[in-house]
């Protein structure tokens, strides 16, 4: 025990930097693993796995005195201390044999036995105290054998170690070891900088593949007892007949590939010239179904093993051993007596298990592992110049035609970074395997990338915004190949390093396969704005090399700030040093890193390579030092008339609140005042900016690039640097000063009134990424642009509205311009609907989609040609549907129409009156086809459609709507049929759908009913609503319009007990509200309502009998900090309107009246269809 402690302290010494209090947690340096010989065999039917595994030590520094313990992570790991030895490095050996060496060597050669097995749950290790001392000289090498360990496999929800990775199967299993997950799997050394040699071996059910990230060199199918077989592994279900699922391709030349393991695969072989589009929109699969031959009965086991030449003919004799010859796979559920991997010949029948050893790997750390079972297809293609093997593996149910798009872009990735590294990795193959459930979107393991199976499979209905992430996320995994698991970092907080550069690495080869879509501006606007607004967030900043010390908490460090703001500072580093500096950077990099691990020092070395770079090197250090710190700078820009420009840089405020509180406690008078009391009293909106009274100086050390730009679009770019909080910049006066060129900083830059007049006009001589980075900052900024400049009368918020006339109606507007603006300025409007500006700004927004309009863009029937999609032409589908539904809630009369005919051509399939209609050709959209519930596109359309009849007062959609939900839940119409003087709509037929489809048609309609504003129709709706155990995000936005339903939500205490939902449904509608909602009243009825539930919870805790509310009072306390800062949120947009809405309201007036804006015909006001009540008490039926 004395050594056991010696070895504790020294392992608390230990550790490299990363933060406080994380050496705790760190392994010493003295004993490093040199290479694994790892052995699993899954059971799923019992939840765990079983184990055993050689590790080769070898001693890097010595103790001050030698040591009988061996401190190794281990997590939820069973080991006995018997089942544990130390011995001897046996040197150079052969083919390990793990199943029985471990028991083998330790009859043969001098062991130390382990005397116990000491765990700590809070390291995640385990101290392994052995008879006698272990070796403890530099160089000095030996073995740990495990022989046999269990383990739990995790629910996919977990992800984690090994996990079920398909819920319709569970032998389907997965590993992700990434960050520290190694551990639950196999005891080891699980830090990034443990490099070492991997060879596994696994054995499995053999009607299931098996696959790693290096090719098999050696199988043997194993006879095992039959119900030992049967207490393993479940038996499959069935997606097709079994004497169905072996089949060929249909085209000749295609060919069966046998490099692969295993019977429970078939792989489809294609030739070079395949390109992305020729099979992303395939309606059928390449596939014929076809019987093969049969082999004869096997028994015993059957081993293959040799050299590579010898693969082909060893993987037949497997495939004839496991009976695939038959014309018959595997049989179907509890019948296998006539499968042929059931022998039959004794009295006690067997069947199989295979046992597949794996290549070595390179040196490689923990986290970049591991293996795959399943039944799945396998289509494969080799590159063109390295003839890497590159597969795409997807579950068998699916269908083949989806995986082309992924195979295609797979090799184009490894062919585009082997050329743009010009490093040739030691990989034997390159998969990417679909997993159905998976709780990560991928992870790149070394020659095997596990991937969630939505972001895989394209067929024709996927939206070009999906294919476009697929694109980067294959691009991503791929580069991590090279960076990430090849260059490996040292400790997880230079992960930032790797994931920034693969992050900037991937928008690279998507631009170079597809230039058109002009991917650079969706890093913009996905991936910088993102991290910016977080990074101004005081409970989410952190610095980007940052990294939580518990082992359980690193992967909350991976979030947009680590990984975007990250990659920003990759871009804006390579931007200053130039583009081929990153090439050249880890093409050193990768050089250096075959043996080793890097750093950022390290990092800086290869980045600015040469005696004579300091300029250069300190800029670096100087970036690289940024993502130590939080939060980054306001750069605030005014330029005199003389050509002098004042750059002050200030500390970005919460851009939630912005400078909105101090405005208030300025206009009150009083700084104890609280700013967000909504009955406090208002002075005049009328605020003088000076920013020096409003924001904090900061003091970062900031390079940016600038330009000066002429009337004519001519530009003079140079780097600027600001080491203190104010610098002067000098230029010619006809020229204007241009900061933060094409967004690469990672800022934000604001300028005086005037300034921003002049860069709207030089605008069109602007990149597209300039534009999107203005139209970013004005629309982030809009809780700071409030107040006058000095020299100018016009009112800083006018600004946004200013930009949206010029861009909208400009030449320079792009795909990613259109939907950036769409999901802003929809969260404005709704805010807006509370204000007398609502009908002025409804105006103004249908005018902003006016060259849409004319060019007969904006349709429901709109399609998208996804590899010739020109991002400065076209608009993707999903953009399309966005900008209907905005006017549609705008009452914009242009797409009524064609909305009628998409409800009737939808209801159709259940309503056969409508049908009449349809085969007289009333329907004059292009899309005239069969209404698809399923198909999102579809779906998302018609629920557009009817919320645009509903906002236009079509009762008669509403009520038929209501007769479609009611059939759904059975609800009784007539006392609601009898209120409003109509009839129950019949001939509604929704017995025959099964859940789902409900499912589907219930979210499709609810946004239009609920949105449907009349107090005769209120109890119906509160009625449907009890159905409803929560709200997505279209149904909220729907009842956020229907301040009625809203009302009594909120304000009526009897729902508590009716409504067993109503606090989730409450807390979801604040939470929507967030963005949305900016009524003072409603918002005072919210915070009763909430103060009402956090009294009720409070009486209710001491008392005894009310077990019930228990798991209430336990989510209103998870939930209550969100909540909390969503009331707030909203209390903010309520400042914000009420100081912006009299100035939208003259701006807009002024633009209308002088035609600098056209005026859309709107239909029928909002306001007339809530004087429907009105009529109804006058005796009017509607």
């Amino acid at each position: 025990m004395k050594e056991q402690r010696h070895h504790q302290r020294g392992k608390k010494a230990a550790g490299d930097g990363g933060g406080d209090g994380e050496a705790s947690f760190r392994l010493p340096r003295n004993f490093v693993p040199r290479r694994y010989d790892l052995f699993f065999a899954p059971r799923p039917a019992k939840g765990i796995f079983f184990g055993a595994a050689i590790v080769t030590v070898e001693v890097e520094a010595p103790l001050a005195s030698p040591t009988r313990c061996l401190t190794m992570h281990a997590l939820e790991l069973s080991i006995e201390p018997s089942h544990v030895s130390v011995m001897p490095s046996p040197g150079r050996r052969g083919r390990r044999d793990l199943s029985g060496e471990v028991e083998k060597r330790a009859e043969e050669a001098e062991q130390l036995r382990c005397v116990a097995v000491h765990s700590s749950c809070v390291d995640e290790t385990i101290t392994l105290e052995f008879s006698s001392c272990l070796p403890n000289d530099v160089g000095d090498v030996f073995v740990v054998g495990f022989s046999h360990f269990t383990g739990f496999i995790h629910d996919s929800s977990a992800s984690c170690g090994l996990f079920y990775s398909n819920s319709y199967d569970t032998n389907f299993l997965s590993t992700h070891l990434e960050p520290t997950n190694a551990r639950l799997l196999f005891p080891c050394f699980d830090e990034p900088s443990y490099r070492a040699v991997f060879q596994l071996t696994v054995e499995f059910d053999s009607r299931y593949t098996i696959v790693s990230g290096t090719r098999a060199v050696r199988e043997e199918l194993v006879e095992v007892d039959e119900e030992m077989f049967a207490a393993s592994f479940r038996d499959p279900p069935l997606f097709c007949s079994w004497d169905a699922l072996r089949f060929l391709a249909r085209d000749t030349s295609n060919n069966i590939n046998r490099d692969s393991t295993g019977v429970g695969h078939v792989v489809v072989r294609v030739d070079d010239g395949v390109i992305a589009h020729e099979y992303a929109n395939v309606s059928t699969n390449d596939i014929n179904f076809g019987p093969a031959p049969h082999a004869p009965e096997v028994k015993g086991c059957v081993v293959v093993e040799g050299e590579e030449e010898e693969e082909e003919e060893e993987e037949e004799n497997v495939l004839k051993a496991a009976g695939q010859q038959e014309g018959r796979c595997n049989p179907p559920k509890n019948s296998r007596k006539n499968d042929p991997l059931v022998s039959s010949s004794n009295d006690s029948p067997t069947c199989f298990i295979r046992r597949v050893t794996f290549d070595e790997t390179p040196k490689l750390s923990t986290c970049i592992v591991g293996f795959n079972t399943g039944k799945f297809y396998i289509i494969e293609r080799e590159t063109t110049k390295s003839k890497l093997l590159c597969r795409v593996i997807f579950p068998a149910e699916v269908q083949t035609n989806h995986g082309w798009y992924a195979l295609d872009l797979l090799t184009k990735a490894v062919a585009f970074f082997d050329e743009y590294f010009d490093f040739l990795l030691p990989l034997q193959k390159l998969d990417l395997v679909c997993l159905r459930c998976f709780s990560f979107l991928g992870m790149g393991n070394w020659g095997m990338v596990n991937m969630h199976l939505d972001y895989m499979l394209v067929n024709e209905s996927t939206p070009l915004e999906r294919r476009q992430r697929i694109a980067r996320l294959i691009g991503h995994k791929v580069a991590h190949q090279w960076v990430g698991d090849w260059a490996t970092v040292s400790w997880w907080n230079f992960l930032w390093m790797t994931e920034g550069i693969c992050r900037c690495l991937e928008f690279m080869f998507v631009d170079s396969v597809f230039p058109d879509w002009l991917i650079w501006d969706e890093f913009l606007t996905q991936v910088l704005d993102d991290a910016l607004v977080l990074d101004t967030q005081p409970e989410k900043t952190h610095p980007v090399q940052y990294c939580i010390a518990n082992p359980r908490l690193i992967e909350d460090c991976f979030d947009s700030i680590s990984f975007g703001k990250g990659a920003s500072i990759m871009r804006m580093l390579f931007s200053l040093l130039g583009g081929d500096c990153l090439r050249a950077a880890t093409r050193r990099l990768l050089q250096r890193c075959s043996n080793t691990c890097f750093d950022s020092q390290m990092f800086l070395d290869c980045l600015v390579h040469g005696e004579h770079e300091a300029e250069r090197r300190e800029m670096a250090a100087a970036v690289v030092r940024g993502a130590e710190e939080s939060g980054h700078p306001l750069l605030y820009v005014e330029q005199k008339p003389d050509g002098v420009c004042c750059v002050t840089q200030y500390q970005m405020p919460d851009l939630r609140q912005g400078i909105l509180q101090a405005y208030v406690k300025l206009q009150q008078g009083k700084e104890t005042t609280n700013a967000m009391d909504l009955m406090a009293p208002r002075r005049m909106r009328v605020f003088n900016w000076n920013a020096e009274h409003v924001l904090q100086r900061s003091n970062y050390n900031i390079h940016a690039k600038i330009v000066e730009l002429e009337e004519m679009g001519c530009f003079f770019g140079r780097t600027f640097c600001m080491r203190s909080s104010q610098e002067i910049i000098k230029c010619f006066p006809d020229r204007l000063i241009y900061l933060n060129y094409r967004g690469t900083g990672v800022l934000r830059c604001d300028y005086d009134t005037a300034t921003w007049r002049r860069i709207f006009e030089v605008a069109p001589f602007l990149s597209s990424q300039d534009c999107i980075v203005i139209t970013m900052t004005l629309f982030r900024f809009r809780n700071i642009h409030i107040g006058q400049d000095a020299t100018d009368r016009m009112d800083r918020c006018e600004l946004l509205l200013e930009w949206l006339m010029f861009i909208t109606q400009s030449s320079v507007m792009t795909a990613s311009q259109w939907s950036y603006i769409t999901h802003q300025i929809e969260y404005i409007f709704y805010m807006v609907r509370d204000y007398p500006c609502w009908e002025l700004f409804s105006k103004f927004v249908c005018s902003l989609y006016t060259p849409l309009i004319r060019r007969g863009s904006l349709s429901f029937a709109a399609q998208e040609q996804a590899v010739t999609f020109e991002s400065r032409r076209d608009i993707s589908r999903t953009t399309v549907l966005h900008i209907l539904q905005v006017l549609a809630i705008c009452n914009c009369p242009v797409i009524l129409d064609e909305s009628r005919e998409q409800v009737e051509r939808a209801l159709v399939s259940i309503m056969p009156q409508f049908a009449n209609d349809f085969a007289r050709g009333t329907f004059t959209t292009h899309n005239s086809v069969a209404f698809n519930v399923f198909n999102d596109s579809d779906a998302v359309a018609v629920s557009i459609a009817m919320q645009c009849l509903i906002e236009h007062g079509d009762m008669k959609t509403w009520w038929t709507l209501a007769c479609v939900v009611a059939a759904i839940f059975n609800i009784s119409l007539q006392k609601t049929a009898e209120e409003l003087h109509l009839d129950v709509v019949e001939g509604i037929y929704v017995a025959h759908l099964d859940e789902m489809h409900k499912s589907r048609w219930l979210n499709m309609i609810a946004p239009a009913l609920f949105a449907f504003d009349t107090s005769s129709t209120l109890p119906f709706l509160l009625l449907v609503l009890h159905n409803f155990k929560s709200l997505n995000t279209p149904i909220a936005k729907a009842i956020l319009r229907n301040k009625r339903l809203v009302t009594s939500l909120f304000e009526c205490t009897s729902l508590t007990q009716s409504m067993p939902h109503i606090t989730v449904i409450r807390h979801l509608l604040i939470m929507h509200g967030a963005m949305l909602c900016s009524d003072s009243n409603l918002i005072l009825l919210m915070m009763a309502s909430v103060a009402g539930e956090a009294a009720t919870e409070r009486s209710g805790g001491g008392s005894k009998g009310r077990g019930k509310q228990e798991p209430m009072r336990a989510g209103g306390m998870v939930r209550s900090l969100p909540v909390a800062n969503a009331i707030l949120a909203m209390k903010t947009n309520c400042l914000w309107m009420d100081y912006c809405c009299d100035h939208y309201d003259s701006f807009l007036s002024k633009r209308f009246r002088e035609k600098q804006l056209t005026t859309t015909p709107l239909g029928t006001p909002r306001a007339s269809v809530m004087d429907m009540d009105t009529m109804e008490e006058d005796g009017v039926s509607t």
